[in-house]
């Protein structure tokens, strides 16, 4: 029989609080400003991402910046055109949400001219943070936002959830959407142009052909992918001459546990869990109705990793994403 002595537990105990002190200073720390413009986040004091409360017609994420300190969404319109970037499709700003048909409303595109709108042509209006929480391992904010039609009749609310938080080397942004009518039914069009997007940096689309990929959980690849059904997404390629991936997961208490995706090589990047006909060419149909007042909820978390969606084990992390309340 070994006995311990208590000179031997008294170092075990040191050696325990040494290595839990090592941990916490190895943890990332993250932090939150608000200002009139939207929310900073950041991490260990570096940006990781801003919510923009107005740009275009709508509230954005931009930058968002990869583990490797580089931002792996596009800049344009939010900034010039950058290296391997294309001014096209103004309305893809970094990554939002919106949809094309929205109680008759188009709160996917932006109207050519915007100080014009038509009657058809949307707005959604930030009407400010319910919630801004931080404990350092993660950031909340929850907002409240109006869809506001051309001529300024709201035609839908929602409330918006957007956690924040590091998992190692890869960093993590989950999104979750409340949407409903506060006057009559909602009613959602069948449409490939929504829901929730992301526009990736220019080196890492596919039509740059510098490497970069798109794959889905059931193993379709680039243009194989669009418009099926599928639990993920995750998008990869170059970014300054490292491999890093974005992941879209939809959760399974989503509206569609498996969304079709609006996925193209020239970086657009969208869970569309509404819309049917487009994608199926009418084998399928889509959109819905609910009565005043009930909402949907859209649910998804975005992991922004290094390498590709092997390297990242994205099956393993939606398998544990699937486990979450």
């Amino acid at each position: 029989m070994i006995r311990t002595s208590d000179t031997h537990l008294r170092l075990l105990g040191l050696l325990a609080a040494l290595l839990v002190q090592y941990s916490a200073a190895g943890a990332a720390e993250l932090g939150v400003n608000v200002d009139d413009d939207g929310a900073t986040i950041t991490i260990d004091g570096e940006l990781f991402t801003r919510y923009m409360v107005n740009s275009g017609t709508k509230p954005i994420l931009f930058p968002v910046i990869g583990p490797t300190g580089q931002p792996v969404t596009r800049g344009y319109p939010m900034q010039p055109v950058g290296p391997d970037e294309q001014s096209d499709h103004i309305h893809h700003r970094s990554v939002w949400f919106g949809y094309e048909g929205i109680n008759g409303t188009n709160f996917w595109h932006e109207p050519s001219d915007s100080s014009k709108p038509s009657s058809h042509d949307g707005r959604q209006f930030h009407r400010g943070f319910r919630t801004v929480e931080l404990d350092n391992d993660t950031v909340l904010l929850v907002t409240e936002n109006d869809y506001v039609d051309g001529d300024g009749n709201v035609v839908a609310k929602d409330e918006r959830k957007c956690q924040f938080g590091v998992d190692g080397e890869t960093r993590w942004i989950d999104y979750t959407v409340k949407l409903w009518s506060p006057k009559g039914p909602l009613v959602l069009g069948d449409t490939k142009e929504g829901a929730f997007a992301v526009r990736v940096a220019g080196p890492m689309k596919v039509g740059a052909k510098l490497g970069g990929k798109f794959v889905s959980s059931n193993g379709d690849t680039n243009g194989d992918a669009w418009g099926k059904p599928a639990a993920w997404v995750d998008y990869s390629g170059p970014v300054d001459g490292e491999t890093i991936g974005i992941a879209i997961l939809a959760h399974p208490t989503s509206l569609q546990p498996e969304p079709r995706w609006h996925v193209r090589e020239y970086g657009l990047f969208a869970a569309n869990p509404i819309g049917a006909s487009d994608y199926s060419r009418g084998a399928a149909t889509g959109g819905l109705e609910r009565p005043e007042g009930e909402p949907i909820t859209l649910r998804h978390r975005v992991l922004i990793h290094k390498g590709d969606h092997v390297d990242a084990d994205i099956a393993g992390a939606y398998a544990e994403y699937a486990k979450t309340q």
